[in-house]
């Protein structure tokens, strides 16, 4: 109407100021908006042993700063992987929603794979693909309401007779015996995709380290495997800069015999050397080199692996599901 009245630059603006009006009132607070309205920190890299490209948006991602999340994509081939993570953004709206889904159809035509993670834990009024996302100050998940990554792991479910459970789980007691858990609080699961009776478990996972100003929210893509044997406690990782400082303060990686390109790209860890040596038989040290580098826990009786503390794509989902099938089968 302004423009049919006034004038098209007219019209243009009071479009625009009218948008940001839109957003003040959807998000609910004026102060969110003012403060990040035109930062969102985008930080992109390329992942150390992988081709993918990780791509992390913080704060508030709208038409109005979209830009600069466009200039970091239009740096990346489109042969390649990309991995957008908005777990960390309060607010995304629609024209970057839109904008994404275009991006994941230029990528897959050129042979390349665009994947979105990280707003399973924001909400939307409506059930369009580009309706936009706004963080909740008390997270929930809206099973009718599911976003592309969801329901991707809900066709993955189907595809391999799993189960798959979208919504929050706080039963996670089987966690606490994990070494990894020791110093971390761990808040709840989700996007539970489940195998034989719980047998094989894959979830999303949040929890928090650190307190007070210190204290961080990580979310990560993990594995746990049910045994029905016990198994020598130890945790498997590569062997990096960080683990041969390690050694310096007197954690010793745990030699095998016989296998030095194994005792050289892995650092071992446990109590009790002369068990886990027994147990890291010859068809599991090849199969643990033949395959890629995941942390990998004992506690006894089940298996925790994972491989970043970021969410995993959906084909970084498939990989991990089908590694954990084979270690389990090499384990039993």
């Amino acid at each position: 109407m302004v423009t049919l009245k006034i004038g098209l630059i007219t019209g243009i603006i009071a479009g625009v100021l009218t948008t940001l009006v839109i957003h003040i009132v959807i998000n609910k607070t004026v102060s969110l908006f003012v403060r990040n309205v035109l930062k969102p920190n985008v930080l992109m890299y390329q992942e150390e042993g992988h081709n993918d490209f990780y791509v992390s948006v913080k704060h508030f991602c709208s038409f109005l700063n979209y830009y600069r999340l466009k200039e970091k994509l239009d740096a990346i081939p489109e042969d390649q992987d990309v991995i957008i993570d908005f777990s960390l953004c309060s607010f995304v709206d629609h024209t970057v929603m839109e904008n994404m889904h275009n991006y994941h159809e230029l990528f897959i035509k050129r042979g390349g794979h665009f994947d979105v993670i990280g707003l399973d834990m924001h909400n939307s009024d409506s059930e369009h693909p580009y309706a936009l996302r706004r963080l909740l100050p008390v997270p929930k998940i809206i099973q009718n309401n599911l976003t592309r990554r969801q329901t991707n792991m809900e066709s993955l479910a189907q595809n391999y007779h799993l189960a798959y459970a979208p919504k929050k789980i706080k039963d996670i007691e089987f966690l606490y015996n994990f070494l990894f858990f020791n110093t971390k609080t761990i808040n709840h699961i989700y996007n539970k995709l489940s195998y034989k009776n719980d047998t094989i478990s894959l979830f999303d996972i949040e929890f928090s380290e650190g307190d007070f100003i210190a204290k961080e929210v990580v979310r990560s893509t993990m594995l746990h495997i049910n045994l029905n044997t016990n198994i020598p406690e130890f945790t498997l990782d590569r062997e990096g800069f960080l683990e041969k400082v390690y050694a310096f303060a007197g954690f010793k990686d745990i030699p095998i015999q016989k296998h030095s390109n194994f005792s050289n790209r892995f650092y071992l860890l446990g109590d009790n050397e002369q068990d886990i040596t027994n147990f890291f038989n010859d068809n599991l040290i090849h199969f643990f080199e033949s395959n890629p580098y995941y942390h990998v826990e004992s506690n006894g009786n089940a298996l925790l692996v994972f491989s970043k503390e970021r969410l995993a794509s959906v084909k970084e989902i498939k990989v991990l599901f089908d590694f954990g099938k084979r270690l389990h089968q090499v384990i039993s």
